[in-house]
């Protein structure tokens, strides 16, 4: 059984691009990253999570790109997520939300921006969690350049954590990923070398073919 997944993002700032990239994922995908966003904490906005439409058989990967979290938890948890994802930057009461989540049985993940650093504290909290997510590229945007300097943090976490699972968002494409397998990522969450290609599925499976290079 492979110990990795590729998720397709879908990063949208309307329903009508939200939609198309979820149509040119859905057939090969089994696992997407959805990227939620409020204009503020991202520069982008996203359209409301109560308008939003995601076929049943694919398990989404929810990821908060929003300075208060919390009045969209009770809408999240209807959508039976595979994952929620908060920020470690964001304005929050993790232990209440990490509760919540855990009494409707739902993983729960935690992001970190670029610049900040994983100090004792932060890994304090990222310890409560199942997935850490290292966040390496633009915020709220598909297409940005890919900030290694952030791979020194997996190595870090590993050693306290082992057991997390560790997911990587920007710029990941067929020359890094992978690189970024080797250095201990086990989620691979791809903007835009699938969504902004002419063969998504073809992007998709090279990324997979590569991987099963080096398991």
């Amino acid at each position: 059984m492979k110990d990795y997944s590729i998720c397709p993002t879908i990063t949208a700032e309307d329903l009508k691009d939200f939609q198309k990239q979820i149509d040119q994922v859905e057939a090969f995908a089994p696992r997407i990253h959805v990227d939620l966003m409020d204009g503020s904490f991202a520069p982008t906005k996203s359209p409301s999570i109560d308008l939003i439409s995601i076929p049943h058989n694919l398990r989404v990967d929810y990821h908060l790109m929003l300075e208060d979290p919390k009045p969209y938890l009770d809408s999240l948890i209807s959508l039976k997520p595979n994952l929620v994802i908060f920020h470690i930057e964001s304005n929050l009461d993790f232990p209440k939300i990490l509760s919540k989540l855990k009494t409707n049985n739902i993983p729960s993940g935690i992001a970190v921006l670029p610049s900040t650093e994983i100090d004792s504290e932060k890994i304090k909290i990222i310890s409560n969690f199942d997935h850490l997510l290292i966040f390496g590229g633009s915020l709220g945007y598909q297409g940005g350049q890919i900030d290694l300097t952030n791979v020194s943090k997996i190595k870090k976490i590993r050693n306290i954590l082992p057991n997390i699972e560790i997911g990587w968002d920007g710029g990941i494409n067929d020359i890094n990923i992978k690189s970024l397998f080797k250095q201990g990522v086990r989620v691979f969450n791809v903007g835009s070398f699938i969504q902004f290609s002419r063969n998504p599925e073809e992007q998709y499976q090279k990324l997979n073919n590569l991987l099963e290079e080096v398991e």
